[in-house]
């Protein structure tokens, strides 16, 4: 009967544990994502405003989404066409004030912000960084 018990609690864990693994990481993610975001974002609004090619580069997603419907471009491409599109001053308009709303992309946690300019979106990946992502559509 000894044994039963034991095993039956053992099983109870083996089963409970991962449910308490996955709420601990997606709350955790969470709130790393919160208490790092105002550091992240008055890192990347500075590398935007003095033009850092080598910060932005490692503060964008190696898949960033661009508006005219090029999905994952690379970070190269991205620096390419604020370039080619004239696109810094505007960039650097919509990033005057730190007006993001939270949201998610799949189950990560998101940033996207909406008004004049380009609009733009950070997700917290998967490594506990948070990079650009790319811009919103009209």
């Amino acid at each position: 009967m000894k044994l039963f018990r034991i095993s039956f609690l053992l099983l109870l864990l083996i089963l409970f544990i991962p449910s308490f693994t996955i709420a601990q990481t997606s709350g955790s993610a969470s709130a790393a994502a919160n208490k790092s975001w105002s550091k992240f974002f008055t890192e990347f609004r500075a590398a935007v405003t003095k033009r850092d090619r080598s910060a932005l580069k490692k503060m964008t997603s190696s898949a960033f989404d661009w508006t005219a419907g090029e999905l994952g471009i690379s970070p190269d491409d991205v620096l390419r066409n604020l370039d080619k599109y004239k696109m810094w001053n505007a960039l650097q308009k919509t990033l005057v004030i730190n007006h993001f709303k939270a949201t998610t992309y799949g189950s990560r946690p998101a940033r996207y912000n909406s008004g004049k300019g380009e609009n733009c979106f950070f997700v917290f990946e998967a490594d506990g960084k948070w990079r650009w992502q790319g811009f919103l559509g009209d």
